[in-house]
Protein backbone atom coordinates (compact mmCIF):
# COMPACT_ATOMS: atom_id res chain seq x y z
CA UNK A 1 0.00 0.00 0.00
CA UNK A 2 1.04 3.80 -1.06
CA UNK A 3 0.93 6.68 0.87
CA UNK A 4 -2.00 9.03 0.48
CA UNK A 5 -3.84 12.48 1.32
CA UNK A 6 -7.17 12.89 1.56
CA UNK A 7 -9.24 16.05 1.59
CA UNK A 8 -12.78 16.13 3.53
CA UNK A 9 -14.20 19.12 4.43
CA UNK A 10 -17.58 20.26 6.09
CA UNK A 11 -20.01 23.15 6.18
CA UNK A 12 -22.77 23.46 8.75
CA UNK A 13 -25.57 26.13 10.12
CA UNK A 14 -26.80 25.79 13.55
CA UNK A 15 -30.25 27.51 13.96
CA UNK A 16 -32.84 27.90 17.26
CA UNK A 17 -36.41 27.68 16.39
CA UNK A 18 -39.43 30.15 17.67
CA UNK A 19 -38.87 30.72 21.31
CA UNK A 20 -36.28 27.71 21.57
CA UNK A 21 -39.16 25.26 21.39
CA UNK A 22 -35.81 23.06 19.04
CA UNK A 23 -32.46 23.79 17.63
CA UNK A 24 -31.11 21.84 14.66
CA UNK A 25 -27.89 22.20 12.58
CA UNK A 26 -28.02 21.62 8.30
CA UNK A 27 -24.81 20.65 7.17
CA UNK A 28 -23.11 19.51 4.08
CA UNK A 29 -19.92 17.49 4.01
CA UNK A 30 -17.27 16.06 1.74
CA UNK A 31 -14.85 13.34 1.64
CA UNK A 32 -12.31 12.05 -0.34
CA UNK A 33 -12.96 15.59 -2.19
CA UNK A 34 -9.75 15.08 -4.74
CA UNK A 35 -11.00 11.52 -5.48
CA UNK A 36 -7.85 9.49 -4.81
CA UNK A 37 -8.02 6.02 -5.23
CA UNK A 38 -6.64 4.23 -1.84
CA UNK A 39 -6.94 1.33 0.26
CA UNK A 40 -6.68 0.16 3.97
CA UNK A 41 -6.37 -3.21 3.16
CA UNK A 42 -5.07 -4.55 0.36
CA UNK A 43 -7.93 -5.28 -2.11
CA UNK A 44 -10.47 -3.50 0.00
CA UNK A 45 -10.79 0.15 -2.54
CA UNK A 46 -12.65 2.85 -0.67
CA UNK A 47 -15.19 4.67 -1.59
CA UNK A 48 -14.23 7.84 -4.30
CA UNK A 49 -15.43 11.24 -4.14
CA UNK A 50 -19.11 11.72 -2.13
CA UNK A 51 -20.91 15.00 -0.86
CA UNK A 52 -23.49 14.11 2.41
CA UNK A 53 -26.35 17.13 3.29
CA UNK A 54 -28.00 16.52 6.45
CA UNK A 55 -30.23 17.93 8.99
CA UNK A 56 -29.89 17.73 13.18
CA UNK A 57 -32.78 18.44 15.19
CA UNK A 58 -33.58 18.56 19.21
CA UNK A 59 -36.48 18.58 20.44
Amino acid sequence: MGSYTLVNGKLSYAFDGLAGSYKGELFVAGENLTDVDYEYQPGYPMPGANVMVGLQLEL
